[in-house]
């Protein structure tokens, strides 16, 4: 039975309102070690969940498995850090593309947007990196779900490429209802 409930999680969805498409996999535990003995989310057994969108019109499609993960940072005071690594497939040769993710609590509602921008001539499979500070040490804790989408590109060619935002918005809301459009920008920090 666990097989099937994997095999119907991983199948391809097309979009609702355009031609996105994603897949949805599980993904680490919900339970970080923030040093021996101590972790955030102890006593929970469930898995975050990860969702790549694809866009075939982009000029570039991140693996199926993609996702933003998290880590404490023991370093100084300590904090929280998300980051992502995913592969990259260009569909053209690209010299600056845009990745962003959606980060979702355990209730679908957003916490963070992160966006990831990566200049560099790329023609191959490439191993995008990128790492960012948790805004609110409550988002580590509750970070259930991420979403990771092209968002832009530049090809060599010099044809400038961004996501559809209407088509977009629309994908993200057959995920998750409490999405809104501003939440497909990357979220700022807090005022001091």
């Amino acid at each position: 039975m666990r097989f099937l409930v994997l095999s119907l999680l991983v199948a391809s969805l097309p979009a609702v309102g355009g031609s996105l498409t994603y897949r949805s996999s599980e993904g680490e535990p919900m339970r970080t070690t923030i040093s021996f003995g101590i972790a955030a989310n102890e006593n929970s057994k469930l898995n975050r969940t990860k969702i790549v969108v694809d866009d075939p019109s982009a000029p570039f499609k991140l693996e199926d498995t993609a996702a933003v993960g998290i880590a404490y940072d023991s370093r100084g005071l300590g904090s929280f850090k998300m980051y992502a690594r995913p592969f990259v497939y260009p569909r053209e040769p690209l010299v600056a593309y845009q990745y962003r993710a959606l980060i979702l609590d355990v209730f679908g509602q957003p916490l963070q947007t992160l966006s990831a921008t990566h200049i560099a001539e790329v023609s191959a499979e490439y191993f995008a990196t990128a790492e960012w500070s948790v805004l609110i040490d409550s988002t580590a804790t509750t970070y259930h779900t991420s979403v990771i989408y092209p968002f832009a590109a530049r090809t060599a060619s010099g044809k400038v490429y961004q996501i559809n935002r209407e088509a977009l918005a629309s994908t993200l809301r057959t995920i998750s209802a409490g999405i809104k459009d501003a939440d497909l920008d990357p979220t700022k920090p807090p005022q001091k």
